[in-house]
């Protein structure tokens, strides 16, 4: 997942500072919450989405299935 939002924001060319005033929170909170130290809230994940609309929950938040299932065998 964390790849998946770094990758995000890096594609529409926002910066970790940005995101994190999008969402009213500090960027030291948000650099805990995009590196998994501290889970997103149900708000924060609403506006996150608001703010890549080309991107699903999914393409953001939910790891990819088959790399996961590669990296078990």
């Amino acid at each position: 997942m964390l790849n998946k939002l770094k990758g995000a924001r890096a594609e529409y060319g926002l910066r970790q500072k940005d995101v994190a005033e999008k969402l009213g929170i500090t960027k030291k909170t948000y650099m805990r919450k995009e590196n998994g130290q501290t889970e997103f809230t149900h708000s924060e994940i609403n506006k996150i989405l608001n703010l890549f609309p080309n991107k699903s929950y999914k393409d953001i938040f939910l790891e990819d299935s088959s790399l996961k299932q590669n990296l078990s065998c």
